[in-house]
């Protein structure tokens, strides 16, 4: 039944071992592969992203150029048109001043006493008196129009006496005295109708046609009734104001080319600063009659007159009805936005050249620098660690370039030192490997030559109990045992020779395991050296992850830098940005490293506590052993009483007979110590039994080791050194 349970035992350790060099034959023949992918995204380059950020400011000037424009253009026209308007209103006041002087002048003539006395008829009984007084007055209001700049004819006509007048005189073709035919006309109606003291008018044709006037000559008249000394209105007073004095204030305006001023009366004529005759500017069109229309003393507004775009200025001259108008050109108060808006044109166009040069140049430096760090980092990332990289560039990029090849250099001498600590590994597998696979030999052999002797001691108890039970018949078949005594005998010394043989095959199954656990020590001491240089290479990551945070903490500080400069600065939050991808990209490789590492160092845990089993299965090898030798120095002991007691029964196989009492002890005796050797045997059996499956794990754990290292043999494999 054990025999049958070690064969099964066995059997079941055998399809392991296939099964296990199965899988890894085909793991050898089907590789992992590897969960790389590879993503194409669209993407601005660094750089066209500089050139955006040049342009940035590009825009900001564009857009102040235009509200600069916007803002002068507003602020200019605006100043433009207060000037304007402030230069009509005074040549409105001016005008005022002039009309108001002429109505003094009226009121000075209507409250002169002579005059008064003489179209009162004060004089009317003297003759001759009142042809002097007449004379007087005459020269006075001639001496009132030369001495007046203003005026230019003064005429005042009654229904009583002469008229008096400053140029020319009354045609006398009918009956009617001049104050009877005036008193007809329009004007003398209007005078005498209206509530207001004084009129204004443009034109007198009354006044032309009697004294001969040229309507060139003056340009506006003044006419109001005159009274006598009872109040009573008795003829009209005449003032003409003179044209030049009129025009002499538009020439004194020196409004811009193309503007159009007029001074107009209430009766619609236009006094302008060249000679009359000319098409009419201002009172046939609409914005003229409504202006008339409301009740403004001044105002302003934006007109169209043959498609121009003109300012159109007004004024009225106190009560008198005349007004004083303007024209001005829209585009001259845009002159000078439009030179700001063409200076900004010039200067966007060169700002933008400039910043497009630029943002070309600062961009083909760094995307230049930055491709030959990535071409570098992807040779690299592909296994050949003998690139160097280099750069002519003396900022940020040269520490980058400096801090990767420090890195490519420490890579490479980490994976030096681990291939030569794998080979020793290697090595020290195969060893143990062969080791063990004696040991299982051995053990086997052990284990079959137990399973014989056990066969012997049983087969040895049987005939102890066979002798015993023909102890009655001993007498009758003495002979027979006599000679079956010196068949014993040769057994017992065959059996002598086997427990030494056996006892030398267990001696030399110690040294070999005392070799293994020696051999086994090696390898755990190798694999701790592993372990201590998988840390030492855990360091080295972690530096490398620290140049990698400094990196991004170096982007970061630029970032600030670029929030601080505004947005002069922000192109160089874009580079920022990129050198903070590369640290992340350099931190994420040396934590891919680190993983490899952790798994290097995780199989390097396990395979040291596989090592530590076999030594202590070893350890527990080295006692079943002791325990074998042990038991086979009994039964060497045994075998060699049971030969003395053979020769003792041979030679006195005489006395047998009177001896069947002591025989019998004797026999029973034998009986038990066949019955502990039976025992012992047994116990041998099971301790080979476990000594073999403890042989057999540790050839398992040999060829795992084996395995595991061929497998950090190939990911070495990977790199160019």
């Amino acid at each position: 039944m054990k025999l049958f349970q070690r064969k099964r035992t066995k059997a079941k350790t055998e399809t392991k071992l296939r099964k296990k060099t199965k899988s890894m034959t085909a793991l050898k023949r089907h590789p992992r592969p590897q969960n790389r992918r590879k993503h194409k995204k669209w993407r601005i380059s660094i750089r066209k992203q500089l050139i955006l950020c040049f342009f940035i400011p590009v825009l900001c000037i564009i857009v102040l150029g235009l509200v600069s424009y916007r803002q002068a253009s507003r602020i200019i026209v605006s100043n433009y048109e207060d000037a304007s308007i402030a230069n009509i209103n005074t040549a409105g006041e001016y005008y005022n001043l002039i009309l108001t002087s002429v109505e003094d002048k009226s009121l000075q003539i209507l409250n002169d006493t002579i005059i008064k006395q003489y179209y009162s008829g004060y004089y009317k009984k003297n003759v001759a008196e009142e042809n002097e007084i007449l004379k007087t007055l005459r020269n006075n209001i001639v001496a009132m129009a030369t001495a007046d700049s203003i005026v230019e004819n003064i005429a005042v006509i009654t229904s009583y006496g002469k008229e008096a007048v400053s140029y020319g005189s009354f045609l006398q073709t009918s009956v009617e005295t001049p104050y009877e035919a005036y008193v007809k006309t329009e004007e003398a109606k209007q005078v005498i109708a209206t509530d207001k003291e004084n009129l204004w008018y443009g034109y007198h044709k009354f006044f032309d046609d009697e004294l001969g006037i040229k309507e060139n000559d003056y340009g506006i008249s003044l006419i109001r009734q005159y009274y006598n000394s009872g109040s009573k209105p008795i003829g009209f007073i005449m003032i003409d104001v003179k044209k030049s004095i009129l025009q002499d204030v538009i020439s004194g305006l020196n409004l811009p080319e193309g503007s159009s001023f007029a001074f107009i009366t209430p009766d619609g004529r236009e006094i302008t600063d060249s000679d009359e005759g000319m098409e009419l500017l201002f009172t046939d069109k609409q914005f003229y009659i409504d202006s008339t229309q409301n009740d403004n003393d001044n105002g302003y507004k934006y007109v169209d007159v043959k498609g121009i775009k003109y300012l159109y200025v007004y004024t009225k001259v106190g009560d008198t009805g005349v007004m004083a108008c303007s024209l001005i050109p829209a585009s001259y108060f845009t002159g000078q936005a439009d030179i700001i808006r063409n200076l900004t044109i010039v200067i966007v166009c060169i700002a933008s050249f400039i910043a497009i040069l630029t943002g070309f140049l600062i961009s083909n430096g760094i995307s230049g620098a930055i491709k030959n760090i990535m071409d570098k980092l992807s040779v690299a990332a592909n296994g050949n660690l003998t690139i160097e990289i280099k750069t002519k560039r003396k900022d940020e990029f040269r520490n980058l370039v400096s801090s990767i090849n420090h890195m490519i250099i420490n890579m490479k001498n980490l994976i030096e030192k681990t291939s030569r600590i794998n080979n020793k590994v290697l090595g020290s597998s195969n060893l143990v490997a062969s080791s063990s696979e004696h040991m299982l030999e051995s053990s086997k052999n052990i284990s079959n030559a137990i399973h014989d002797i056990q066969h012997g001691v049983v087969e040895q108890a049987e005939d102890t109990e066979q002798c015993l039970s023909q102890t009655n018949d001993l007498s009758e078949r003495i002979g027979r045992v006599y000679n079956n005594a010196g068949d014993m005998d040769q057994i017992a010394a065959t059996a002598k020779d086997i427990v030494k043989e056996g006892i030398i095959i267990i001696d030399n199954l110690s040294k070999k395991a005392k070799a293994t656990a020696e051999i086994n020590r090696t390898t755990i001491s190798n694999i701790e050296e592993l372990e201590a240089e998988t840390i030492s290479i855990g360091s080295i990551i972690k530096v490398i992850t620290e140049i990698a945070d400094q990196t991004n903490l170096l982007a970061l500080n630029a970032n600030i830098e670029a929030a601080r400069a505004g947005t002069a600065g922000k192109g160089f939050v874009v580079v920022a940005d990129e050198i903070r991808k590369l640290a992340e990209g350099s931190s994420e490789a040396a934590s891919k490293i680190s993983q490899i590492i952790g798994h290097i160092q995780n199989k390097t845990k396990v395979a040291v506590a596989t090592v530590k089993e076999t030594e202590v299965i070893i350890q527990s090898q080295e006692d079943a052993l002791h325990n074998t030798i042990h038991a086979f120095e009994n039964i060497n002991t045994h075998v060699e009483r049971l030969a003395k007691m053979i020769d003792s029964i041979s030679s006195e196989i005489h006395d047998i007979e009177q001896s069947k009492a002591t025989t019998l002890n004797a026999i029973m005796n034998i009986s038990a110590i066949s019955e502990e050797s039976a025992a012992a045997s047994e116990e041998v059996e099971t301790t080979a039994e476990k000594q073999l499956d403890s042989v057999t794990r540790l050839n398992e754990a040999a060829q795992e080791l084996r395995g595991q290292v061929k497998q950090l043999e190939e990911a070495i494999s990977a790199f160019k050194i």
